[in-house]
């Protein structure tokens, strides 16, 4: 007892014992805070109570660690989100994600609400949060784990670009992370999100991928309902998907075309190569529907361009467990991916096949069976085509010289003068660079056809019409046409000399135009009329022939292409016989002027009307020297729809009356008559 009594400074285990006034007082250094805070001293080496150090460690790993702005350096920014930006950063040298929310009242409240359902979450494919800003601190922002990468688009988009088979891995990786993550969320319970601008996608090392969550204040109907949480979780994992793939293609192309994904069964399809090849991929698809047109040496000496690859999302119906999906695909890049599907797809309907194009869309989808490698050899609609660097208009046209009414699965050129597309290997000889195809070169070269069709179009505006006569008169043609555009055809009775009759002047009324200056003689007419359009056109003629207000003939015959003949800039000549089953009773009749002829242009593909006329014939006053047409005597002569009539014209008073543009619809393939009646024989 004296050596206690007496004993100062002794050193037991981490305390000191010390006497003072002959009591003995254990000091333990370093647990100032420990006591402060309420805790017990640690005696755990001695067998007395718990360990409070590891307690406390438990504790606190739900909680992020309070992050300094001191120690918090911002480098880059990565993307967006709803109310907050994220950024790569460092914290005392460690690379983060940093989430800084937008300041605002509600900062603080969308921090803790984000970090408050964050905490508990552990998954390889969910970002976890590793800091936080102080309580105190006049910035908010979460520190998440690095993911070694800016976006998941970035290094996807940059696979698209160098490496088939790369991109192939990263699609399904992408397919089995997101599956996985979502499945665990799913599996904790936890409402979480539904719409997908609340999820940003990273990808970490060795091709993991992962994603942030972020949890919005205002919007209660943004959440999935706990009742149908399968069919919101297989929702938002097929959206994200899709959100993150189409990124992929729009940071690569800088172009958002949705592609819908092609359907597998009506394809043929090559084996699957299961072994690597020293061929590059895009070269093993080679399935052909028509056999390999030989190429022009201009042809041969094109470099050669990268094929433009794509990620296309095939949304499934639910089959399996998000889970499942996870398990297969992971198994299924081990030991088959390199079976996927290498299909070939070939429109022959499409004008603007540049040689060398390849188009590989990657469709994804959730078992590899479902998924291909899919080769299309003609840009879509929209693109900027690859080879040279166009933009793929939906209302180009294909004409060429074989009389081949689609491309197949030739190569095309543009001509640069009336911008429609022939077969490259028809003008093999060309240089392919300024072509002119050759009905803008025989245009070119005949003059008179240039006057023709110039003064075509500048006299849009005008038309000709007979002098007005008494309103008093009625109509003596009660037809059941009301609205049209009525045409004179001015005839001479048979054994009258042709030329005899002077031409009159016509006021400018605008309703009715005549076919020519001079009357004719009806058998010296052939009755062929044509058209011009600027697409291609399928159509029909229905003519409807009246006699005293009675219907005595009618027939369809189909718009047929004059090949050898081309219109002004992009348009096309086509051609139809004024009823041509009925044509010669009208020339065998004693009085033709007896006849009315309505003429409509009917598209095939919907009936709509995209052209109207009426034809009367009429003879002059043989017993002046210059004639003046009966008037329509009260006949409305309106268009179809609002529309331009294009003028008569005559061409060295051989060429009979042409034509007038016909009732519109709007489009650009209205037809707009070129040649309505024939030169004389």
């Amino acid at each position: 007892m004296s050596f206690i009594s007496n004993a100062s400074g002794i050193t037991l285990g981490e305390g000191t014992f010390n006497n003072v006034h002959g009591n003995l007082v254990n000091i333990f250094p370093g647990r100032r805070r420990r006591r402060e805070n309420g805790d017990s001293p640690d005696f755990s080496e001695f067998g007395i109570g718990e360990p409070t150090r590891k307690r406390r460690r438990k504790t606190e790993m739900d909680e992020p660690n309070i992050i300094r702005e001191r120690h918090l350096d911002l480098t880059l920014e990565l993307g967006s989100g709803p109310g907050y930006l994220l950024h790569a950063g460092e914290v005392k040298g460690r690379a983060v994600i940093v989430k800084v929310f937008n300041a605002g009242p509600s900062a603080r409240e969308h921090l803790e609400a984000t970090v408050s359902h964050s905490r508990g979450l552990l998954h390889p494919n969910v970002l976890r949060i590793r800091g936080r800003s102080s309580p105190t601190s006049s910035y908010n922002f979460i520190a998440y784990e690095n993911a070694f990468w800016k976006a998941a688009e970035g290094p996807m988009a940059a696979a698209l670009k160098d490496d088939l088979e790369r991109s192939i891995v990263l699609g399904f990786k992408l397919v089995a992370g997101l599956s996985s993550g979502i499945n665990y969320l799913d599996a904790q319970d936890l409402t979480v999100p539904s719409g997908v601008e609340n999820y940003n996608v990273f990808l970490g090392i060795n091709d993991r991928f992962l994603f942030s969550i972020d949890f919005p204040l205002s919007n209660t109907d943004n959440f999935s309902q706990p009742e149908d949480d399968t069919d919101a979780s297989w929702s938002l994992f097929n959206v994200l998907c899709q959100k993150v793939l189409r990124s992929a293609n729009r940071v690569l192309h800088e172009e958002d075309i949705e592609r819908a994904p092609a359907a597998l069964n009506f394809f043929s399809y090559s084996p699957p190569i299961l072994e690597p090849s020293p061929v590059p991929l895009h070269n093993q698809v080679s399935i052909q529907t028509e056999p390999k047109q030989a190429t022009s040496k201009h042809d041969q000496e094109l470099p050669p361009v990268p094929p433009r690859r794509e990620y296309v999302w095939r949304t499934m119906e639910l089959p399996q467990s998000l889970g499942s999906i996870a398990t297969k695909i992971t198994r299924d890049l081990d030991v088959r991916w390199r079976s996927i599907n290498r299909l070939t797809r070939m429109d022959a309907r499409s004008v603007h096949r540049c040689p060398g194009y390849v188009r590989e869309e990657i469709t994804l989808a959730t078992r590899t069976a479902d998924s291909a490698v899919v080769s299309h050899d003609a840009p879509a609609i929209q693109e900027v085509c690859s080879v040279c660097h166009e933009v793929v208009d939906e209302e180009a046209v294909f004409w060429c010289v074989c009389g081949d009414s689609n491309p197949g699965s030739r190569p095309t050129v543009k001509c640069q003068s009336c911008e429609t597309w022939s077969h490259r290997d028809c003008f093999s000889n060309s240089n392919f660079n300024d072509f002119v195809c050759e009905g803008c070169v025989s245009m070119e070269s005949s003059d008179q056809f240039l006057h023709l069709f110039s003064l075509f179009r500048g006299l849009a505006e005008a038309s000709l019409h007979p002098p007005a006569a008494s309103s008093s008169l009625e109509d003596p043609y009660k037809t059941p046409i009301l609205r049209h555009t009525l045409i004179y055809i001015d005839i001479l009775p048979q054994g009258s000399p042709e030329g005899a009759i002077s031409p009159s002047p016509w006021s400018d009324d605008g309703d009715v135009i005549r076919a020519f200056t001079h009357p004719r003689l009806l058998h010296a007419i052939d009755p062929t009329v044509s058209f011009t359009s600027r697409t291609p056109l399928i159509a029909h003629s229905q003519f409807t022939v009246y006699s005293a207000d009675l219907i005595v003939h009618a027939e369809s015959v189909p718009l047929e292409l004059a090949i050898s003949t081309r219109a002004a800039k992009g348009s096309l000549i086509y051609c139809t016989v004024l009823v041509p089953q009925y044509w010669a009773t009208i020339l065998d009749s004693p009085d033709p002027s007896r006849f009315t002829i309505f003429h409509e242009v009917v598209r095939d593909s919907d009936t709509s009307l995209v052209f109207s006329a009426m034809y009367k014939f009429s003879y002059p006053p043989l017993d002046v020297a210059s004639f003046i047409m009966p008037p329509p005597l009260g006949y409305d002569a309106a268009p179809t729809h609002d529309t331009t009539l294009l003028p008569p014209f005559s061409m060295l008073d051989e060429t009979l009356w042409n034509a007038l543009r016909g009732p519109s619809t709007g489009s650009d393939d209205d037809l707009a008559p070129a040649r309505d009646l024939s030169s004389l024989a």
